[in-house]
């Protein structure tokens, strides 16, 4: 399993993916990202702590929280999202068998703060960018299943079942 800890206001404020929504809709943004977010990391074993500031202004989206690859942190007021992605790393890098984490961050401070627990740290838009090459992928899995009806439907993706007349079901 892989971890990714994102810093929320610094990917919706800094992605290009975003600017439309910025200045004035912060809560947009956020509500946007979460929702990308939930749709890519719904199925597969990455794990994905999408961390916000305090004082970000948004509010979480209930659904997203039942999304069992993903969690939303809104930090306390006055702690920043940084130091709360510092104290991921250190607790998620220290167990016995410590998974690969991934730093979603434009912030180099940030960077040079989980440096010393071993996570990669890329920009967010490189993140940006994996999840079109993400989305690009499922789409052609899924064109490439279409065409191997008879071999491989139903195609199974973790507990749903993408079934041949294009809907979604649960698998028996």
């Amino acid at each position: 399993m892989n971890y990714f800890l994102l810093d929320g206001l610094n990917i919706v404020r800094g992605a290009s993916a975003f600017r439309s929504f910025m200045p004035h809709n912060i809560a947009g943004a956020m509500a946007e990202f979460e929702r990308i977010l939930s749709a890519f990391f719904a199925f597969g074993a990455d794990r994905i702590l999408l961390v916000y500031d305090g004082g970000a202004g948004g509010q979480i989206n209930e659904s997203i929280l039942r999304n069992k690859r993903m969690a939303v942190i809104l930090t306390a007021p006055g702690r920043s999202a940084d130091i709360a992605i510092v104290d991921l790393c250190r607790k998620i890098r220290g167990r016995k068998r410590p998974p690969k984490v991934t730093v979603v961050s434009d912030d180099g401070g940030l960077g040079a703060a989980t440096a010393p627990y071993g996570v990669d740290v890329i920009s967010c838009e490189t993140f940006m960018h994996q999840l079109d090459e993400r989305e690009e992928c499922l789409r052609l899995r899924m064109c490439e299943n279409s065409k191997k009806i008879k071999t491989s439907w139903p195609h199974k993706l973790g507990d749903r079942i993408f079934l041949s007349d294009g809907k979604w079901g649960r698998s028996p």
